[in-house]
């Protein structure tokens, strides 16, 4: 085969990509991207998911780090710090990234300890062990699986743990970048899954109000029934409205959100409305968990139900091929060629890729990437 240049098989990938493709009707509002965070684990995984536009994430599982919990005098037999960054290292070498982890430490959830007195253990323990992982991994964004929807956790409830779980997510180098609620489906009806949602919208909007922050929500979600791939599939139609729901929650604004909100009764200081400004955080995203022993097939509903959500609109079909923010992901040694939000859509500009990263740091790509900086000299054309 005949040897093309990067700028030109650049193109060539590029017009590739786009044959065929209709342009879609403009938006009539602008929306920050829906991002799927990967934490499938199938042997096809990467060519299936992350091939496709999904970020890859690693999640560490306390059964292998520390499956205890705390109590009022400490946390017995926690990790020492070699052995956490071991485990830390092993997953993120098992999982393929060191960009996003989530720690799933489901015997460690503030909500069910027995005391306040052993949720502040646990609240220390976490802090230690976010510290750890930073070390390792600097520039890691860490967030937290937990089960945000309790009504512990409501911004006015008296039990002190919804405070305490507020200096989880501070800002400081030792608390957690994102909330990660498990959103599996593991309720009677899609009504009572939205009331879910939107509890746990409300209780961690409250506290980025608390803390004067905006960190993203991301809820993990998941084909199957409460997220066990021994149970069975869900039906195709709530697996798309939850997604349909959660994407509509990108803007906390919209009519379709707003309903969402509307099912559970809000408390005072919880995200409302004032003026034309909305205090509730966005869902920015979603952490897609399942696995199997078999390659997932590209074409199952689920798939597909995911896939359709990976690719933004492009507004103006003219310089869809030219002016679009094309973006670089180093992933499994590969490139994975995107192509992002035009000005319209963005609002930061056909030429504001930094920008655009700058917002959503989970994507950031060093800039020493030869094909990251030949990809901001395509951009500026």
């Amino acid at each position: 085969m005949k040897n093309v240049q990067p700028r030109n098989m650049l193109r060539v990938l590029t017009a590739v990509l786009l044959l065929g493709v209709t342009c879609p009707a403009l938006h009539a509002q602008s929306t920050p991207p829906f991002i799927v965070l990967d934490n499938t684990y199938y042997p096809n995984s990467t060519s299936v998911f992350d091939a496709a536009g999904t970020l890859r994430a690693t999640v560490m599982y306390s059964q292998s780090t520390w499956p205890g919990t705390c109590t009022s005098t400490g946390c017995a037999n926690a990790p020492t710090e070699s052995e956490f960054k071991s485990k830390v290292t092993a997953y993120v070498d098992e999982f393929g990234s060191s960009n996003v982890i989530v720690f799933d430490y489901e015997d460690l959830v503030l909500s069910a300890e027995a005391s306040t007195a052993a949720a502040e253990n646990a609240v220390a323990l976490f802090q230690e062990m976010i510290g750890w992982a930073r070390e390792v991994y600097p520039n890691a964004k860490i967030g937290l699986y937990d089960y945000d929807y309790s009504s512990t956790y409501d911004p006015n409830s008296s039990s002190g743990y919804n405070t305490l779980r507020a200096t989880l997510f501070n800002g400081s180098t030792d608390s957690f970048d994102f909330f990660a609620p498990t959103m599996y489906q593991r309720w009677s009806t899609h009504a009572i899954w939205d009331q879910n949602l939107a509890q746990a919208i409300i209780n961690d909007s409250a506290i980025n109000q608390a803390n004067g922050l905006s960190l993203p929500i991301y809820p993990y979600f998941s084909p199957y029934t409460s997220g066990d791939t021994s149970s069975s599939l869900l039906a195709d139609s709530e697996f798309q409205s939850e997604i349909s729901d959660m994407t509509a929650c990108a803007v906390a604004s919209s009519s379709a959100c707003q309903t969402i909100l509307a099912s559970v009764t809000a408390a005072t200081g919880d995200c409302t409305k004032s003026g034309s400004d909305y205090s509730c955080s966005p869902v920015l995203g979603g952490i897609l968990w399942t696995n199997g022993t078999s390659d997932v097939s590209p074409t199952a509903s689920w798939v597909m139900d995911v896939l359709a959500i990976l690719s933004p609109p492009v507004s103006d079909c003219e310089h869809r091929t030219k002016r679009c923010l094309r973006g670089w992901q180093y992933h499994d040694r590969q490139y994975v060629h995107r192509c992002m939000h035009t000005k319209q859509q963005s609002g930061v500009g056909h030429d504001s890729f930094h920008q655009w990263h700058l917002r959503y740091p989970e994507l950031r790509i060093p800039a020493s990437k030869p094909q990251y900086r030949q990809q901001r000299r395509l951009d500026r054309q």
